[in-house]
């Protein structure tokens, strides 16, 4: 009898959190998800390609030459959107750790012609990210960036064309 009370007594506690902690949860202000649709319908767009990294969120949408990302911190996002008329050149620079060779860091580098300062758009940190994830890294920010490139050279045509007619 004394052995059943004191196993109650001992897991009644834990069972008791895991309850409340079910029962209770709270959503994340913060969330990715929700300010990303906070994003899509503040800007009105139709974002037909999209990818979520680790802290990160990147889309674009072809009908209105627009690229939206959003960088998620310590409870704070950071929303922004380009017009991909602005821009100038889309390039992809890795740093690497003079002492070891690794590379530290892949930053796409987005440059416009209107004069604006450059803007970076980090895939991967060192220092945020596992090195186990750089390899599909690079590869994401090369598909973004040839993303973009296209979309740049699908503008350009069309202006040529206008030229033309």
């Amino acid at each position: 009898m004394y052995i059943f009370l004191i196993a109650v007594l001992l897991l009644l506690p834990v069972s008791l959190y895991w309850i409340y902690k079910s029962t209770f949860k709270t959503k994340n202000p913060f969330s990715s998800k929700a300010s990303l649709y906070y994003m899509l319908k503040k800007n009105g767009l139709s974002i037909s390609d999209i990818a979520v990294l680790s802290n990160m969120t990147i889309g674009i949408d072809h009908k209105i030459n627009k690229i939206i990302w959003l960088a998620h911190g310590n409870h704070a996002i950071r929303e922004n959107s380009l017009s991909v008329r602005e821009i100038q050149l889309c390039k992809i620079i890795k740093e690497t750790d003079p002492l070891t060779g690794c590379t530290t860091k892949v930053v796409m580098e987005i440059t416009f012609h209107t004069g604006k300062e450059p803007v970076y758009i980090t895939f991967f940190d060192e220092s945020i990210d596992p090195v186990y994830k750089l390899p599909s890294r690079i590869r994401k920010a090369g598909y973004w960036k040839s993303k973009i490139q296209l979309q740049l050279n699908s503008i350009k045509a069309g202006l040529m064309l206008e030229y033309v007619l």
